[in-house]
């Protein structure tokens, strides 16, 4: 419906609700592309029609050699969410216009979510 799956989730680390889209860890010998349908239907209940890869980003290349993946998900269809026991995600659909003021006015500081929303609105307008 052109909006954005965006996700409300508590993040220990930083002790605050953060605003991301959704994404999750590889498991081992996991492809990229498995990970994202995978970590979409588990943490949105939704699987992709169509998915695109957008961008390979280094998000801490000071101090870590991690490596993420960006896909666009398209034509989502509902299927049955399966979020791990300890997580707690609240579904927040956004239009690209909406979420890309997030993005400036600093409520969405994750830079992956920062980067998706980004190409998502260059890529769909």
């Amino acid at each position: 419906d052109g909006k954005l799956a965006l996700i409300k989730q508590y993040r220990y680390p930083v002790q605050s609700i953060m605003i991301e889209l959704p994404a999750g860890k590889l498991d081992k010998e996991e492809s990229p592309e498995a990970c994202a349908i995978r970590e979409l239907e588990e943490e949105i209940g939704y699987s992709a029609g169509k998915l695109t890869f957008v961008a390979k980003i280094h998000p801490a290349i000071g101090f870590a050699n991690e490596q993420m993946w960006i896909f666009l998900a398209e034509k989502l269809i509902q299927s049955q969410k399966n979020t791990d026991h300890d997580e707690f995600v609240e579904l927040m659909p956004t239009s690209i216009n909406q979420a890309v003021e997030l993005v400036w006015n600093g409520a969405i500081t994750d830079v992956k979510t920062i980067i998706g929303i980004l190409w998502a609105e260059r890529l769909l307008s």
